[in-house]
């Protein structure tokens, strides 16, 4: 497959990128997943090459509206010392940071008809140290399903192939009008200064795609992310897809640690050692950077992609895969530090989102969790009641629709590739066929509690 690339401005000073090695290793790993991702069309009827465009977009923002407030503490030159500022640079003196992204588009446009609900493009934002190929099985069925036949699979700001700033966040971030901020304060403006830097960048990269409204999707973190976006422009957000979000439900501390304190002490050693990790910002991709050796390293990536991911058997895309994953982990850090900002230690959001997305100026919300998904499908179910009694007062609330696809957990978008399909066609309103795997419909009102360990 020929792919086709176009780049935001570009410098001529362009320095010596110390990284290009492995953003090499990274490119060359992305295109082959899209070559793979040939495999993944439900109609064999055609050339895949007939059907789609497919691009890879780099895109420049303005590197003053990613930090906002903290513009003058955020370095507006990457010194050399500070190569880890911007990973993906032409050039030390940029006033821009660059968003990556994947554009699959279906030929013969959008979908035309009195039937068709939903001819917005979509923008799928990825999971917690993945990126946007992440999708890569998804990509091309998506695209020829729905109305609009366009899907954008980004990386976030700090991730895979975009440029990876320093992280900063602001405990001031939000005025208050008190000298002195209480522990609750600084933390919620900690949370509101992280999720800006994720929020903006996304508008940023909006206006530069000239993409007037979209259905968002997110996976994971970018679910949480995702709901952070709507809630600030709910006029550029046409439908809100959650794909096993993170940071749903509510979870009460003293509960929490009255819980903890009844397991067995092997594993309240395990957990108090984890939560000391999370609470000094000890990231996996630090923790892999730091600790392990290239050979130790690569070797825990190709386990976790033999043992986690079984539906990948084809060698040469597990090899893939597994490339991509190390050298995305151990690139400088960026975006993978918002972690214990959002999230306290067992990935509970200081702010739930429980609370925030029947509130969201967004018609529809769905939800699609694995069947055997760590993420607890009774944050998405909770959601739906709340937002339920809220329309039946009389007042606004979006729309939920649950989903749980079948023989797959967290990472349900390449372990039943054909069902999340379907679950998400569903969710964006684009065609789906009658033989197609379908998805399980849940709803909290016929829903039975599952017991879990933890």
């Amino acid at each position: 497959m020929v792919l086709s690339y176009l780049f935001g401005e570009q410098k001529s000073d362009a320095f010596v990128n110390p990284f290009s090695t492995q953003l090499s290793v990274l490119r060359n790993a992305e295109r082959e997943l899209v070559e793979y991702a040939e495999r993944f069309v439900t109609s064999a009827s055609s050339n895949v090459n007939d059907l789609f465009d497919v691009q890879v977009l780099d895109t420049s923002i303005p590197k003053s509206a990613v930090y906002g407030s903290m513009s003058e503490k955020s370095s507006s030159r990457c010194t050399k010392k500070e190569q880890n500022c911007q990973v993906y640079s032409s050039s030390v003196d940029d006033d821009h940071y660059v968003m990556h992204a994947i554009k699959v588009k279906r030929r013969g446009g959008s979908t035309k008809g009195a039937h068709v609900k939903n001819t917005a493009p979509v923008v799928i934002q990825h999971g917690y140290c993945n990126a946007g190929i992440f999708f890569y099985r998804n990509l091309f069925g998506l695209s020829e399903k729905l109305h609009s036949g366009e899907v954008y699979a980004l990386d976030m700001l700090g991730w895979g192939l975009s440029s990876r700033p320093k992280f900063l966040v602001d405990e001031n971030f939000e005025e208050t009008g008190n000298d002195k901020l209480t522990r609750k304060q600084r933390e919620m403006n900690e949370v509101r200064s992280a999720e800006h830097f994720f929020t903006e960048s996304l508008e940023q990269w909006r206006k530069a795609q000239g993409i007037e409204k979209m259905t968002l999707a997110g996976h994971s973190m970018g679910g949480y992310l995702s709901v952070a976006y709507a809630e600030k422009y709910p006029h550029r957000v046409e439908r809100l897809i959650l794909v096993s979000p993170a940071g749903v439900p509510h979870v009460d501390e003293k509960e929490e640690k009255e819980k903890w304190s009844k397991i067995p002490l092997t594993y309240r050693i395990m957990f108090g050692t984890f939560r000391g990790l999370w609470r000094a910002g000890i990231t996996p991709g630090s923790f892999m950077r730091t600790v392990m050796s290239e050979y130790r390293g690569k070797n825990f990536v190709n386990s976790y992609v033999d043992k986690r991911l079984p539906a990948i058997d084809v060698e040469d895309e597990k090899v893939a895969l597994a490339d991509y994953m190390y050298v995305n982990n151990i690139l400088p850090g960026s975006g993978e530090y918002v972690l214990n900002y959002v999230l306290r230690p067992g990935a509970n959001a200081r702010d739930a989102l429980v609370h925030r997305i029947p509130h969201l100026k967004v018609s529809k919300v769905s939800f699609l969790y694995g069947k055997s998904d760590w993420m607890d499908i009774e944050g998405g179910l909770e959601v739906q009641q709340k937002s339920e009694n809220i329309l039946k007062e009389g007042k606004e609330a979006p729309e939920i629709d649950v989903y749980r696809v079948g023989q797959a957990g967290h990472l349900l978008m390449l372990e039943n590739w054909f069902e999340f399909n379907t679950g998400f066609l569903k969710s964006a309103g684009g065609d789906v066929a009658d033989n197609y795997p379908q998805p399980e419909r849940i709803h909290h009102s016929t829903y039975e509690h599952e017991r879990r360990l933890f």
